[in-house]
């Protein structure tokens, strides 16, 4: 899924949990089967007919063809724009090849959060077409930021600017 998803391994994955009174909200993705809309459908539900939203949602929005099986895909639907979510924010897993400064800014991002965030980094298993997710060690990623560096001539004309002792 990396590929697909997560920019070749420089992106990141997110990961969720499900409070037991929103389980119901999100919904398992079919693969294969029919994609058809009918009319009627959604002249009914425009009509505000919530049993054909409900089976114009399935056919578009949770459908997929049978070649994207492996992925077990679950949806959360709901209105467009910003609202607040029933999900909860567990853990973030950095892909293989995420930058440092990236890392570092989601780390400081969500540090703080009355709930904490378990962070994570892929790793290839050698001999083998396999990842695994390994703790993120944030003390060690945190102590080599923020960093600034000066260009030579910057440091030069500073090297000018010091008084001789």
């Amino acid at each position: 899924m990396w590929s697909h998803y997560g920019d070749q391994h420089r992106g990141i994955c997110v990961g969720y949990s499900v409070p037991e009174d929103a389980a119901d909200e999100v919904r398992r993705v079919d693969y294969g089967g029919d994609r058809k809309v009918w009319v009627s459908q959604v002249a009914a539900m425009l009509e505000g007919n919530q049993v054909a939203r409900r089976k114009v949602d399935d056919a578009v929005l949770l459908r997929k063809a049978e070649g994207w099986c492996y992925e077990q895909e679950w949806r959360l639907i709901g209105p467009r724009g910003i609202h607040g979510s029933v999900l909860e924010l567990k853990e973030v897993a950095f892909g293989m090849r995420c930058t440092a400064p990236v890392r570092y800014a989601i780390v400081k991002a969500l540090e703080g959060r009355e709930s904490p965030v378990e962070f994570y980094a892929l790793r290839e298993t050698h001999d083998r077409f396999d990842l695994r997710k390994e703790p993120l060690n944030v003390s060690e990623l945190c102590a080599n930021f923020p960093r600034r560096y000066r260009s030579v001539l910057e440091d030069f004309e500073r090297q000018l600017s010091i008084p001789d002792a």
